[in-house]
């Protein structure tokens, strides 16, 4: 009891107890659809709007879930666009970096009343013995951020893959140094977004 220890993930235990009190047991986050102009015939004259409420698990099977409340609604599609409100928060710029120095780690995004898929993608590399790489896909695929499609086998145990391959930022996306151990088979990694990708 007298021996000062990293409070490590036990913190969230105050942050919790925070929440709790300021917002109570029953709080949920509401990530709402506007729309700016009036439905005829089942199609929005206007642009619809996503509002953002903070809601820290929204993915995209929630998403899917109100698309279809949205077409329950009679809502089939609109004229204009899909606009995304994030007002809700007014924070200063954010460093994912600044806590442990891995800007990329999905567990370093930080707060955005859309964030949206934990504010990441997933690379999916998949070894091809015949060609000797690996396929790199990613999900979601984003307009104009590229990644490399394949990156070399090794045969190296497929305990440190990660380490095994260096991965950076550029200004158009993601580069890939390095090779892929042909033992993992197919695995994924998550990516934190960088910013000037931010997504949707």
């Amino acid at each position: 009891a007298d021996t000062p220890r990293n409070p490590a993930s036990l913190t969230k235990l105050l942050t919790t107890l925070c929440a709790l009190e300021s917002l109570g047991p029953t709080w949920t986050w509401k990530t709402e659809i506007w729309r700016t102009g009036p439905l005829i015939d089942g199609v929005v004259q206007g642009d619809l709007v996503l509002v953002g409420d903070g809601d820290p698990k929204l993915q995209w099977e929630r998403l899917w879930l109100l698309v279809q409340r949205l077409r329950q609604a009679g809502i089939r599609g609109a004229t204009g666009g899909l606009l995304l409100d994030r007002s809700r928060f007014d924070l200063p710029p954010h460093d994912p970096g600044a806590f442990d120095n891995e800007p990329l780690r999905p567990a370093n995004a930080g707060p955005d009343a859309l964030l949206m898929q934990f504010q990441s993608l997933q690379l999916r590399f998949t070894p091809d013995a015949d060609t000797q790489q690996a396929r790199v896909a990613a999900e979601p695929s984003l307009p104009g951020f590229e990644w490399p499609s394949a990156v070399p086998l090794n045969r190296q145990p497929c305990g440190s893959w990660r380490e095994q391959l260096k991965l950076r930022v550029e200004a158009q996306g993601l580069a890939l140094d390095g090779s892929y151990p042909a033992a993992c088979g197919s695995l994924n990694w998550p990516i934190l977004m960088p910013a000037e990708a931010r997504f949707p």
